[in-house]
């Protein structure tokens, strides 16, 4: 367990609180996104209520999920260059062995059960309050007739309000601290 993973652990256990992360699609995410990503529900159940909402894994992670599923065990022959090549991209540590490679069976068994870390969830939640839609886009770099922008200060102000129904504001000067 990383030691950004270990905090967030802490926090939660802090709050005497609990996470649950339920894996729901592979697809789009965001609005007009060609890009494909794991879609996970999380639910975040503190004393003072509970808040739910789905979160997009990143397109690397879903990429790694995928290339350990297709794969029938960790041995690769010495023919298969462009799947040694994907595998290596996709940061997997492949060994040469005499009779062809071999990718670490630890990595691609993590890699099949990959899911997102508390880390992960927490790290990503809105900590602050979004202020008006002009400061927002102010502060982003959105344009103030946008559309798009007006559907994400949306959502990030609904997330907002779910975060600190259920966090104290000490619990939230907390959460600002995992990053």
């Amino acid at each position: 367990m990383t030691d950004y993973n270990a905090r967030a652990e802490q926090f939660l256990k802090d709050c005497g609180a609990t996470l649950d992360i339920e894996y729901l699609y592979t697809g789009p995410y965001f609005s007009g996104e060609g890009e494909i990503r794991d879609v996970y529900r999380f639910t975040l159940k503190t004393p003072r209520g509970v808040y739910q909402a789905n979160f997009g894994d990143s397109i690397h992670n879903t990429e790694r999920r995928k290339i350990a599923n297709s794969m029938d065990g960790t041995y690769i022959s010495e023919g298969a260059q462009p799947l040694i090549r994907t595998l290596r991209k996709a940061g997997f540590t492949i060994k040469e062995y005499g009779f062809g490679y071999a990718a670490s069976g630890k990595e691609i068994m993590d890699a099949r059960k990959h899911k997102p870390s508390a880390y992960d969830i927490l790290a990503c939640l809105t900590k602050s309050d979004p202020g008006t839609f002009d400061e927002f886009c102010a502060e982003f770099g959105y344009d103030t007739d946008s559309r798009s922008a007006e559907r994400t200060y949306f959502a990030v102000q609904n997330e907002w309000s779910g975060v600190r129904r259920v966090f104290s504001e000490e619990q939230l000067e907390a959460l600002a601290e995992i990053n």
